[in-house]
């Protein structure tokens, strides 16, 4: 009868490698140093993982659920204040957390497996879902909701890219622009402006 695999000595593992990742590099990383940094034996690490590719394509896909976390929960609040804001500073903080991850030769061997248009299809599709609802009651302007969801996808992957992983230009730049960008794309300024006006008045007691 197989042994019932640890799901927190799994997590563990990508930890480790995680570090082993930043430390050596994809390339140079060696599954016994990953295994040794988890506090494991290598015939260990091999039940969990094949290969340091089945690793990292953990990895990836570990990495896709904390994106797809992130549009549950920030999305349908982008119109809030400091929704933008606060969007724009939650993938960066994953980023942040999984550039061993966006560093893998940017996900190759995920990529070769296929899996990464699908789950960035599922990304733009599950963000559009939620998008929907915020143009039906006006609170952003009406878009195809996929078409929307692919452009903010995009910009964001910029962002990222540029500023995270390869550092090539200040994030603070590019994250005030990009929050105007979308700003200016999805709100209607003149509603926005009226309510920030009335909302001192409102809130203060008479």
């Amino acid at each position: 009868m197989a042994r019932a695999l640890d799901p927190q000595k799994k997590l563990a593992i990508m930890s480790a490698a995680r570090k082993v990742f930043t430390r050596d590099g994809y390339k140079l990383a060696k599954m016994s140093d990953i295994a040794g940094e988890a506090g494991v034996a290598a015939g260990t690490l091999y039940l969990y993982f094949s290969s340091k590719e089945a690793l990292s394509n953990a990895m990836s896909e570990d990495f896709f659920k904390r994106c797809t976390k992130l549009i549950d929960e920030c999305v349908p609040l982008i119109a809030d204040a400091n929704g933008l804001a606060n969007y724009i500073d939650s993938v960066v903080s994953i980023a942040r957390d999984e550039m061993p991850v966006l560093s893998l030769s940017r996900m190759e061997t995920f990529e070769k497996a296929g899996k990464g248009k699908e789950v960035r299809k599922e990304l733009a599709e599950r963000s559009a879902t939620l998008l929907q609802p915020l143009m039906d009651t006006g609170a952003i302007r009406v878009y195809d909701p996929v078409a929307l969801a692919e452009m903010m996808g995009g910009m964001m992957h910029k962002l990222i890219m540029s500023c995270v992983v390869e550092d090539l230009f200040p994030l603070s730049v590019h994250r005030t622009t990009a929050i105007t960008m979308l700003e200016f794309a999805l709100f209607d300024h003149e509603q926005r402006e009226q309510k920030t006006n009335l909302a001192p008045e409102n809130s203060n007691p008479a």
